[in-house]
């Protein structure tokens, strides 16, 4: 089946060049955005600044004419079938937009678009409006001083649990349960360290690598070397520090 080629209007060109132009993302992020090839926006920015100085001329061509309100009202219903979901309609279909988070759905809502109000482009993709409208809260001041505390002690101890950890908070004077620190491990995404199940069996189809130093008699120097390394924690990175001790000083 062949695919359709996507056709871009010359206002949405306009909205995607001065978001390059203002640098305030890069050419990638606004290339995901709007799930547009980044060499395609660089070639609609140079096309916009080198056909800038057209702005000022007196030659512009004179504006159109109002549209014929039936010819208005027959573009607004053809939009409204493209956006509408559905196969039969046309536009996207239901299974694209149930997979779509409701941060991109309310990326989808145009509040600028007169004949079709923010109610009913919420309507036609699924999305509640009051979820359009909200603005999340963000962590409490006391949350914030937990994840400090958390921080802190994560980075000496990484192998304290959700239970040690609400014990130790507890001793600084915190009344907190297990369960505000579990959500807040969740959304420091920080994870425990401790030993993982299995990890002593090897998988049949890995490669065995031979034991060089069975029945190999260690007696002279630089004979055998081996390598070790390890690392030591520090605020926010860790210093890597690496050895090759010989066999025959041990």
């Amino acid at each position: 089946m062949k695919k359709e080629r996507r056709k871009f209007t010359a206002s949405f060109k306009a909205k995607v060049v001065l978001e390059a132009i203002k640098e305030d993302s890069t050419i990638q992020e606004i290339a995901s955005k709007y799930q547009i090839h980044p060499t395609q926006i660089a070639a609609w920015k140079r096309e916009f600044l080198e056909k800038a100085e057209l702005v000022f001329s007196k030659d512009l061509p004179a504006a159109k004419e109002e549209e014929n309100p039936k010819e208005k009202e027959l573009y607004s219903k053809i939009g409204e079938l493209q956006v509408r979901p559905g196969r039969r309609s046309g536009g996207f279909p239901k299974k694209g937009l149930g997979e779509m988070t409701a941060m991109q759905k309310r990326e989808l809502i145009s509040p600028g678009y007169l004949d079709l109000s923010v109610s009913a482009q919420c309507k036609l993709i699924g999305l509640q409006r009051s979820s359009y409208y909200f603005k999340p809260k963000g962590e409490s001041l006391l949350n914030q001083q937990l994840m400090k505390a958390i921080d802190r002690k994560f980075l000496e101890c990484p192998f304290y649990g959700v239970e040690r950890m609400t014990d130790h908070l507890r001793s600084l004077g915190y009344r907190v349960n297990s369960k505000r620190v579990r959500r807040l491990y969740r959304v420091m995404n920080l994870r425990t360290l401790h030993p993982k199940r299995n990890l002593s069996k090897a998988k049949a189809n890995h490669y065995k690598y031979p034991y060089l130093l069975r029945g190999l008699k260690i007696e002279r120097p630089n004979q055998v070397w081996q390598a070790d390394i390890t690392y030591i924690p520090m605020f926010g990175r860790h210093l890597y520090v690496c050895q090759k001790p010989m066999l025959s000083d041990c």
